[in-house]
């Protein structure tokens, strides 16, 4: 194990200052993407930042880094109980997040006491026809302020819309 550590990049990837750049990026991206959504919206915030793939290479840089230095300081003590906990919950979180991101559907589904329902109020932003059977639908994301002139053309069947 001590042989695969000795190469460069992996030296790198394995290192605390990463750890605490990636830490440092990751708590400024957030906190911005905080003031984002106040001004636009969590659609705003999300295409701006949350969204984007420097947000994502980010994550999994941060996952893969947690990873590495798990490995790096085996084997563990009693005492480094902390220390592996925290480490596993983190890369735990930072999984189930990607796996939600990839995989997930986000939206939320009323159902009153006693009855049931067959619908989700979606809160990704697209917009939905339905005509003889046919459905169409296209995405819109609508984050900056001032006008928005948005324009599409769907034809279900023989007719457009």
């Amino acid at each position: 194990m001590t042989r695969f550590f000795k190469f460069p990049l992996i030296r790198v990837l394995a290192s605390l200052k990463l750890s605490i750049a990636l830490l440092v990026i990751f708590a400024v991206a957030i906190g911005k993407a905080t003031f984002l959504e106040s001004s636009y919206g969590a659609v705003g915030a999300r295409a701006m930042v949350y969204g984007t793939r420097w947000f994502e290479l980010v994550l999994v840089l941060l996952c893969l880094n947690l990873v590495l230095v798990l490995f790096k300081n085996l084997p563990y003590r009693p005492r480094q109980t902390g220390f592996v906990l925290v480490h596993i919950s983190m890369i735990w979180i930072l999984i189930s997040a990607g796996i939600t991101r990839y995989f997930g559907h986000e939206g939320v589904m009323p159902i009153r006491e006693g009855s049931s329902t067959d619908f989700i109020w979606s809160r990704e932003t697209y917009l939905q026809l339905e005509s003889g059977g046919e459905t169409a639908k296209f995405p819109v994301q609508l984050y900056a302020p001032g006008k928005q002139d948005i324009a599409h053309t769907v034809k279900l069947g023989a007719e457009k819309y």
